[in-house]
């Protein structure tokens, strides 16, 4: 009987973890770009680095990112957000005098692979991304 007080209290706190927050935790890191495709051109191999840090999306709407394309040794800094359902994964970088989002829909997400869609095929962005867990 004695046992069935903490092991309750401990399923009740890992399941009561909200989806997003889930998410958060499994995306936090660093993910090299495997494959993309953009619109109206095809398969691309860009050498970018996405590193997603964690926070705690009860208190945060946006946590922040950055990404290094290696290729023009460039850093971009932004922010980014999970649907409260897990779904979508909505980019935001801001710029000199506008703010740029792109909204994904993930596919998958485990520990080694995340794959995303863009819901605006139209962005001139990619419109789907295979990434890799290097942490």
């Amino acid at each position: 009987m004695k046992i069935w007080l903490p092991l309750s209290l401990i399923l009740l706190l890992l399941f009561s973890c909200r989806k997003e927050q889930r998410k958060i935790n499994r995306i936090e890191g660093k993910w090299t770009v495997r494959w993309a495709e953009m619109p109206s051109f095809g398969t691309v191999d860009p050498d970018v680095v996405f590193k997603f840090d964690w926070c705690k999306a009860r208190f945060d709407d946006f946590c922040d990112f950055s990404s290094h394309d290696f290729k023009n040794d460039q850093t971009s800094f932004g922010s980014y957000s999970i649907s409260s359902d897990g779904k979508t994964l909505l980019l935001n970088w801001p710029g000199l005098n506008t703010t740029h989002f792109e909204a994904f829909t993930i596919e998958r997400l485990n520990f080694r692979t995340l794959l995303l869609t863009n819901t605006n095929e139209y962005s001139g962005y990619y419109s789907r991304m295979r990434l890799r867990s290097i942490d």
